[in-house]
């Protein structure tokens, strides 16, 4: 989706399915497709060789745009974000697998129509925390709800 943000993964070539999986769901639940209450986007991944700033002759590209060239390889990535808290009181987010496996508590986030600093105190009393703006960090631009508790 333009203007997606994008993720790198450290020794991406040597990333398994899982990790693939992690970065594909933060991709898109941190895109527009949130704004937009999608469940599921289709979202890609090239390696470092592929990504350039430089285009051909004739070409325009915007600013903070980037040219990807050769194969692209597509995921299906659900559409959510987790919010906990782990074992060291500290706030994490992102891909339910990656926070599941630190977090002693969190909560599911999907795309609503709750307001960011409602939905914050919200989760910082379900989480037993409060700080708010770590918790605002973590949580995508546009409406959200709480999905799931634990």
């Amino acid at each position: 989706m333009a203007g997606s943000p994008f993720f790198v993964v450290k020794n991406g070539q040597k990333a398994g399915e899982q990790t693939l999986r992690e970065a594909a769901q933060a991709t898109a639940s941190y895109s527009r497709a949130w704004k937009r209450g999608l469940s599921t986007l289709e979202v890609f991944y090239v390696l470092p060789d592929q990504v350039s700033k430089k285009m051909n002759s004739g070409e325009y590209m915007p600013k903070g745009a980037f040219m990807i060239y050769g194969k692209t390889t597509y995921i299906s990535a659900p559409i959510g974000v987790v919010v906990g808290v782990s074992a060291e009181k500290r706030v994490i987010g992102g891909p339910l697998d990656a926070v599941r496996a630190h977090a002693e508590k969190f909560v599911t986030l999907i795309p609503g129509k709750e307001k960011t600093s409602d939905l914050a105190k919200k989760i910082a009393k379900n989480l037993g925390v409060d700080t708010l703006d770590e918790i605002i960090g973590f949580v995508p631009a546009g409406g959200s709800d709480i999905k799931k508790e634990r």
